[in-house]
């Protein structure tokens, strides 16, 4: 989703190469988790959301045990608490006379609208055509539907844009934080993570998904940017395996949607990502420094949007039922071929439509701040040097206008 220099999805700087690594293998793991559920719904309903020692057949365990290598839900958090840790660093890196509600605003929907809609506009032709020439295997795409996915105001076409849909409804909540931040320190965020603790259990949501849960990561991200240098020491005496270890297997023990466990990897994913922010010397860190991580890292938003179009061509095989009866061997080499064809097609996105997105929200800012801001303080000096000097001779006894 980024490369060395941009966060992906935000058009932000962040130059630590192991996020950047950890992000890409996140949407590696996303693309691999959806081509395994897709064959079956019982792996949704009895596996996937089942607690791993409820599990009787040794099959559906082993597969179990892959939806937790791969799954998709905590590479989603993962995205959720990076985007929080690096906008609120943004923001707190901000110059006072930037304007951030207006240029941060506009950056964040530019970074993410612009991939999307030719994605989406991609999928829409696509899927038609392939309708067109094979009507009984894929269906068509109504125009309403394509709109409301293009506008993230529902999610009808492409299922993991819902992550995008959230991170706009983001932008009003960092920026809150932010100020509130600004105005009464660390305490402000404090709480309000204690809030967004409290909602995971509960229904809240308002047109858009899983806002019980996301809101929470962010949170956790908006604590890493703010967390005390002095208290990073103890965060690299942890390390980085045991974090790592229960971001990935620990929920499979509970109820998927449990406060445990969302709690449980929510602080792992914390500390993992403040450990990895140290920039450590260890085995995973070479690991994730290698060119294929770098690349993945590179390209993630890009093959995290262009692997939905293409997983959706190998749908029709769910149809079979031997096919649905072997969901984990057919699901990994359904990944495979879907990681073949979307690499070219991330690779092209990223390069053509995600850096020039950058380059406009980063254009268009600059733009704004250079016209706004001299306009704003002429505005400012003249409001104090000659209506309010007005007003005041106008309003203090004994002094008249000048005629």
């Amino acid at each position: 989703m980024y490369n060395s220099d941009t966060f992906p999805a935000h058009g932000f700087s962040l130059r630590n190469k192991l996020l950047d690594g950890l992000r890409g293998y996140a949407a590696l793991a996303v693309l691999v988790f959806h081509s395994i559920l897709m064959l079956s719904n019982y792996i949704v309903t009895d596996v996937l959301y089942t607690p791993i020692y409820q599990i009787k057949e040794n099959y559906y365990k082993i597969t179990k045990f892959f939806l937790l290598l791969f799954n998709g839900h905590t590479a989603v958090n993962i995205f959720f608490v990076l985007s929080g840790m690096v906008l609120f660093t943004t923001l707190l890196k901000s110059k006072r006379g930037q304007l951030p509600i207006i240029t941060f605003s506009l950056r964040r929907i530019i970074r993410i609208y612009l991939p999307l809609i030719p994605c989406l506009s991609a999928f829409y032709l696509v899927f038609n055509c392939l309708h067109y020439f094979l009507p009984t295997i894929y269906p068509h795409i109504k125009f309403h539907p394509f709109v409301q996915n293009c506008f993230l105001y529902k999610i009808t076409l492409h299922g993991a844009s819902w992550t995008l849909q959230s991170e706009i409804w983001a932008i009003p909540l960092i920026l809150f934080t932010f100020y509130g931040y600004k105005k009464w320190g660390t305490k402000i965020v404090l709480i309000l993570t204690s809030l967004s603790i409290l909602i995971i259990d509960n229904d809240f949501k308002i047109n858009f998904h899983a806002a019980n849960t996301w809101v929470y990561y962010f949170y956790l991200g908006f604590c890493c940017a703010i967390f005390p240098e002095q208290l990073k020491n103890g965060i690299k005496k942890i390390g980085w395996f045991l974090p790592l270890f229960t971001l990935v297997f620990v929920r499979g023990f509970f109820i998927h949607s449990s406060i445990t466990a969302n709690l449980l990897q929510g602080f792992s994913i914390a500390i993992l990502i403040l450990y990895l922010s140290s920039d450590p010397e260890d085995k995973f860190s070479s690991f994730l420094k290698l060119p294929f991580s770098q690349y993945l890292g590179k390209i993630s938003f890009s093959l995290y949007l262009w692997n939905v179009m293409v997983l959706n061509l190998f749908l029709p095989l769910a149809r079979f039922t031997f096919v649905q009866l072997h969901p984990l061997e057919f699901g990994i080499l359904i990944a495979v071929c879907v990681f073949i064809v979307t690499l070219p097609l991330a690779h092209f996105s990223e390069k053509f439509i995600e850096q020039p997105a950058i380059r406009l929200g980063k254009n268009l800012s600059n733009f704004i701040i250079g016209e706004s801001i001299p306009k704003l303080s002429r505005a400012a000096l003249l409001l104090g040097n000659g209506y309010l000097f007005n007003w005041r001779r106008k309003t203090i006894p004994g002094i008249h206008p000048i005629p």
